[in-house]
């Protein structure tokens, strides 16, 4: 009270704006990266849903969040038993937060007991053979002079199609992609494989900062003739500037 904080009249929607300020703090330290802080305010949106934002803090307890995982099921079709786990931990981090600075009287949310199969942890949809040689089918049509006549737009439907196949080659998490500098560009080289056709390969050094891992890596693939197609059509080609601008 002498310092002035509002502390048994804070409101849920009140601590989640507080703590997502905090854990922004980390992603100018270093700490997380920007995808992560994303990542955490899509979370804080499923809090704020399942509770009002004005409820207050004092009316918490051990056992107001019990149930999200059937809630959170039940209203978004298709969630996965692992996305609400993570959830559940980020909600936890902020009672956390919340008991750190006084404003709760427990540490940690009691949650029903989810069950995670091996084989469904870390799983991704993945294109067929088929469905990808059928998108590339259509990003070719998407970017054609016919399907878009304005110069503009065109220039920025052929961007998104060289994101997918510089994506599709590299393998790289999209976070990573949107960052990508072209001083991240170590080398394009062209190499022969068996058959003796010639294959472009780029070297692409990913930044710690950018990576989930906060571990730097370098991947050679595939796809430097759309690394190459970029960087004539856009007018953003120094060292520091982003490749998709």
């Amino acid at each position: 009270v002498a310092s002035g904080r509002k502390i048994f009249g804070m409101s849920l929607g009140e601590l989640v704006t507080e703590f997502i300020n905090w854990r922004a703090e980390d992603v100018d330290a270093g700490n997380i990266i920007k995808g992560r802080l994303v990542t955490i305010k899509s979370q804080c949106r499923h809090v704020l849903n399942f509770k009002s934002e004005s409820l207050k803090i004092n009316e918490l307890d051990r056992h107001s969040f019990y149930d999200y995982e059937v809630w959170r099921k039940n209203n978004f079709i298709g969630t996965q038993s692992v996305t609400v786990k993570n959830e559940q931990a980020t909600i936890n981090q902020i009672i956390d937060y919340a008991y750190r600075k006084g404003y709760a009287h427990f540490a940690k949310f009691e949650f029903r007991k989810t069950t995670i199969k091996k084989d469904k942890i870390g799983r991704r949809s993945v294109f067929s053979l088929e469905e990808y040689d059928k998108l590339v089918r259509f990003l070719r049509s998407y970017s054609s002079k016919k399907q878009c006549a304005d110069e503009a737009l065109r220039n920025e439907r052929l961007m998104i199609r060289d994101a997918v196949l510089i994506a599709s080659n590299s393998m790289l998490r999209v976070g990573e992609l949107w960052q990508l500098k072209w001083s991240d560009i170590v080398a394009i080289e062209t190499r022969y494989d068996e058959q003796e056709n010639a294959v472009n390969l780029v070297t692409i050094n990913v930044r710690a900062e950018t990576c989930k891992t906060r571990t730097s890596r370098e991947v050679v693939c595939r796809g430097g003739e759309y690394v190459e197609r970029l960087k004539k059509r856009t007018k953003y080609t120094d060292a520091n500037d982003y490749i998709f601008a």
